[in-house]
């Protein structure tokens, strides 16, 4: 039986192969523990600067500890891998993520999916939906346009606040 990696082991080697699939410079990798307030304020993150520009930077967060509980709970690493490449490949096309702190921006974006809510219990957990019975509604944003179709994200709950928007009021306008 294989033994299992510690969270530390497990941050480092997903660290590593991204470096080393995506071909980037050490420092374009980097990783924050939670803190109270402030970007990682939702929980451990493995940063990615994606692209820079003289504008700035294009900087993807993978939630890491969501990660290994998927690995803990016997996801492989190989898959875990597969997860974070797919969603490196689309930051690229993500042309409308860039304004997920304006909602002025944002909203013409904005849409609604319906979730079966025991089988997305897991992704819910940081995502914007009320519930109806056994379905989810959740909040989407179109992210950008792939060559195959769209892409499109969950909005997480922090974005209500940075919006300036409650999670009731939220709802109110969407209900």
């Amino acid at each position: 039986m294989c033994q299992r990696l510690t969270y530390e082991e497990f941050v480092q080697k997903l660290r590593k192969w991204i470096i080393k699939a995506a071909h980037l410079p050490e420092d374009y990798v980097f990783f924050k523990k939670k803190e109270k307030t402030g970007i990682t304020a939702n929980g451990d993150r493995l940063f990615v600067v994606c692209a820079e520009t003289d504008s700035g930077k294009d900087i993807c967060g993978i939630f890491v500890e969501e990660l290994y509980q998927d690995y803990v709970e016997g996801t492989s690493m190989k898959n875990i891998e597969a997860r974070v490449k797919c969603d490196l490949d689309r930051v690229g096309n993500m042309e409308n993520t860039r304004y997920l702190n304006d909602y002025e921006k944002v909203r013409e974006h904005l849409f609604l999916g319906l979730l079966n809510l025991e089988k997305h219990r897991h992704e819910l957990k940081n995502a914007v939906y009320k519930t109806m019975g056994d379905i989810a509604i959740t909040l989407y944003v179109h992210a950008g346009t792939l060559k195959n179709g769209i892409t499109y994200l969950k909005v997480r709950s922090e974005y209500l606040e940075t919006w300036g928007l409650e999670k009731t009021m939220f709802y109110t306008m969407l209900f």
